[in-house]
């Protein structure tokens, strides 16, 4: 993916085929905007939170695994 710039109105367009890419390089009205990334921090292991639905407590009938009366 690259980014051009016009030098008359400041748009930025993108573009991700090749054949693009080079035509825009060649159009003297554009500019390639070069960027660079940093590599993303990685989060601390001991402040990372858990992510999802929290787990059902059981019941008190549940933990005594107790037959329920109309069962009986």
């Amino acid at each position: 993916m690259t980014t051009f710039v016009c030098i008359r109105s400041g748009n930025h367009v993108t573009f991700t085929r090749e054949g693009d890419v080079a035509a825009m390089r060649k159009e003297p009205g554009y500019r390639e905007l070069v960027e660079e990334r940093q590599p993303a921090a990685l989060p601390d292991s001991n402040q990372s939170k858990r992510r999802g639905r929290p787990r059902n407590k059981p019941t008190a009938q549940e933990q005594s695994n107790e037959i329920p009366h109309f069962l009986q």
